[in-house]
């Protein structure tokens, strides 16, 4: 056989080889990013939960802060609708004690 068919057949050979060597560090390379980007899903992902189960207690705080300044409203109108009607009492008191006052002679 020629030399040049051995030389032809080393090519094909270096070449075929130096192809798989380098789709093997492709796909190498690949994997690691696809390894890489599913665990930064995951961190992601676990990140979102974490945040989410906060943001649920945070807003089952606020409901149970809300129960208690609606009944500390409550509280609070009854408190001024007394106060209101305490008022009325001492504004008749005092308008019956200037009469008495009016009544009474003065030296």
């Amino acid at each position: 056989m020629p030399i040049w068919f051995w030389a032809a057949l080393a090519v094909a050979l270096v070449v075929s080889i130096a192809t798989g060597f380098f789709a093997l560090g492709r796909g190498l390379a690949a994997w690691r990013d696809y390894r890489r980007l599913r665990r930064r899903a995951y961190d992601s992902q676990t990140d979102l939960t974490k945040r989410l189960m906060r943001l649920e207690r945070t807003i089952a705080a606020t409901e149970r802060h809300t129960a208690r300044i609606a009944q500390a409203q409550a509280e609070l109108q009854a408190s001024i609708a007394r106060a209101k009607g305490l008022a009325d009492a001492v504004g008749e008191v005092q308008a019956l004690v200037a009469q008495v006052a009016g009544a009474v002679p003065k030296k």
